[in-house]
């Protein structure tokens, strides 16, 4: 699929600087706040980033998932019955300080033809805010009508 490997050539070539510089922000943000644990997730290291676009490239040699066909049979002289692989719909993602979990949820929900509401950790804005711009910008180039919006915030709803 098109568009993954060029999200996957994108993130680990020329943006690749910005990620580890808005990572280093994030975590400078976040010291003290959080738990050494979580301020492992929220680094992006350059190896991290290279692991990233091999993940997302081997995504995007799978097989179409989408319109496979599982089963078939004849239920009645003419007219067949068939179980057919389609898309789910939306899915609504929500995680923490893990900012390589975007591009990797938005490769799958991309793949299998989902759409995607995402809400990141706060302690990651700025490189979740990165990772979704280099993945719009891919989608823009080759599909201009998909949209892919991360959520700012989460709102209580009664």
């Amino acid at each position: 699929m098109f568009i993954l490997t060029q999200i996957a050539c994108v993130t680990v070539s020329d943006r690749a600087f910005r990620l580890v510089l808005y990572g280093g922000v994030c975590l400078q943000e976040a010291k003290g706040k959080i738990s050494e644990q979580l301020m492992q997730r929220l680094k992006l290291k350059p190896e991290k980033i290279k692991q990233l676009g091999a993940g997302l490239r081997s995504i995007a040699a799978q097989d179409e998932p989408v319109g496979k066909t599982l089963s078939r049979m004849e239920i009645a002289e003419g007219l067949e019955l068939e179980k057919v692989t389609a898309p789910i719909g939306v899915l609504l993602i929500i995680f923490e300080a893990r900012p390589d979990a975007l591009p990797q949820i938005a490769a799958l929900a991309i793949r299998s033809g989902n759409g995607l509401l995402l809400k990141g950790g706060k302690e990651a804005a700025r490189s979740n805010a990165c990772l979704h711009k280099i993945i719009t910008d891919c989608i823009a180039k080759e599909q201009p009508e998909v949209c892919f919006e991360p959520l700012q915030a989460v709102v209580h709803v009664m």
